[in-house]
């Protein structure tokens, strides 16, 4: 590994490591993110829909959004139904498919959350001179996008090659 890509996973390491969820006490970090990918879930269902009440994500839905297994999502919520933040349906069209959806205490603590998240990022923007600023964020979407592209091309030889097997 080159010492400018050494350097970089350093940093990246060097983030993971602050563990930016221990400021929230009431949840852990899957659990802060199923909240997220819920109400981000129903956000967008009702703007398509915005007259439409107690929008729902199904499980299987909710783990492919969060790129993690259905059990791994079950037990999450399994803690957050005891909190009383989310509570789960059964289709009754179709027994198979269990809906999640926040309750208003969900919604609450969810809320409360984010602006535990947005107070910290705030105080750490503001100590930050807003040029340089301003270059992070250029410079992280431009690598964001790079990656992304490289990540897709390197998919798409994977499968050239397994195809060609």
């Amino acid at each position: 590994m080159n010492q400018n890509a050494h350097r970089l996973f350093h940093t990246f390491i060097q983030f993971r490591k602050l563990h930016f969820s221990s400021l929230i006490t009431e949840m852990n970090h899957s659990e802060f993110s199923i909240l997220k990918a819920i109400a981000y879930d129903e956000i967008h269902c009702h703007e398509t829909s915005p007259h439409t009440m107690n929008q729902k994500i199904s499980t299987s839905d909710l783990a492919k959004k969060l790129h993690v297994s259905s059990p791994s999502v079950s037990r999450s919520l399994r803690g957050l139904e005891k909190k009383e933040y989310v509570i789960r349906e059964i289709s009754p069209s179709d027994r198979r498919n269990t809906y999640v959806i926040l309750t208003d205490l969900g919604k609450e603590k969810l809320s409360q959350s984010e602006q535990v998240m947005m107070d910290f990022t705030n105080s750490v923007i503001a100590q930050m001179d807003p040029n340089h600023l301003e270059q992070l964020i250029q410079y992280m979407q431009n690598f964001f996008d790079i990656s992304q592209s490289e990540l897709e091309k390197r998919k798409k030889q994977i499968e050239r090659k397994h195809t060609h097997e």
